[in-house]
């Protein structure tokens, strides 16, 4: 994969908050004939996004690059989540966010879409804390 050289806006609107922040698509998955599951590699520099419902679970896993990810949702405490090679966070889809901020230059995210969400239980154990 060259990551020199960004790809167009995705497909999807998945990504759509990252994209309005900046964030480049390097390579996504949209193109595959996949049901209910799309896949994205983002280059993020800042991203401070106003508020949205995610609209899927999501699983962002760092690939490069450090950073922090802080993330206030449905009203709850500041959840917080150091960007780095190996480290996953997940985020329940349907769930109103107040914000979402990324302090870092070149983050480079794995970002899982999956549609129809998680189990409750499972998704409530492993949430951003």
């Amino acid at each position: 994969m060259n990551h020199a050289t960004a790809l167009p806006a995705a497909s999807s609107s998945y990504g759509a908050k990252y994209a309005a922040a900046g964030s480049l698509a390097l390579a996504d998955s949209f193109s595959r004939p996949w049901r209910g599951f799309g896949a994205e590699l983002r280059r993020h520099a800042a991203v401070d996004a106003p508020g949205f419902v995610q609209p899927v679970t999501e699983v962002a896993i760092g690939i490069a690059g450090h950073g922090r990810v802080s993330r206030r949702a449905d009203g709850e405490a500041e959840q917080r989540f150091e960007a780095q090679p190996g480290r996953f966070c997940i985020c329940p889809g349907g769930v109103p966010v107040d914000h979402l901020r990324l302090q870092g230059e070149g983050v480079e995210l794995l970002h899982f879409y999956v549609d129809g969400g998680l189990d409750p239980d499972f998704a409530a154990r492993t949430a951003l804390a």
